[in-house]
């Protein structure tokens, strides 16, 4: 639970949901320049298929990764007559880089969808790892936490404001 208390997915968990979590999670270890997953096979940066299903999802526990979709980018292209026109390519472009105490994989997995970017390594990374089906089962057991503080949360609310109409109320006045 050490290394998950400062991740902001678990931040909403409660510790016995939390500690319950750490017993699925694997460790995996990737080489700087592996792809944790792809949106799909490149052929010159062009994806030529739906990215995959998710089954993962992962902390980065050390190392860093770049994030990279695909971009619509205007394109000059020379016709068969001499002259050019302007038509939109898509390219796989990196977006973003993240870190320690980040995580990713989870959209594909709340969603349903094949995953929307790919994941490459920056540097020798390690990541604690849930597999679908244990993640599914903390995200349930995650709204179902939320929930519950939020009906306590509304709970408290009413009765500070009937404390404070009571409070408001001078029935022993002379």
């Amino acid at each position: 639970m050490k290394f998950t208390q400062n991740v902001k997915f678990f931040e909403e968990l409660s510790s016995e949901v939390h500690e319950k979590c750490c017993k699925y999670i694997t460790l995996e270890q990737m080489k700087a320049g592996e792809v944790v997953f792809e949106l799909g096979k490149r052929a010159n940066q062009e994806v030529t298929r739906e990215g995959s299903m998710g089954t993962k999802f992962y902390i980065i526990l050390r190392g860093r990764v770049g994030i990279s979709v695909m971009i619509p980018y205007e394109v000059e292209v020379e016709l068969e007559n001499g002259q050019t026109e302007m038509r939109t390519e898509k390219r796989l472009t990196e977006i973003k880089i993240i870190g320690e105490g980040t995580y990713f994989g989870e959209k594909a997995l709340l969603e349903r969808k094949p995953r929307a970017a790919t994941i490459t390594c920056k540097d020798e990374c390690m990541f604690a790892v849930l597999e679908k089906e244990f993640f599914e089962l903390t995200i349930s057991k995650r709204e179902s936490s939320r929930k519950g503080r939020k009906k306590e949360e509304e709970q408290n609310m009413k009765i500070n404001k009937n404390i404070k109409f009571l409070e408001s109320v001078n029935l022993f006045s002379s």
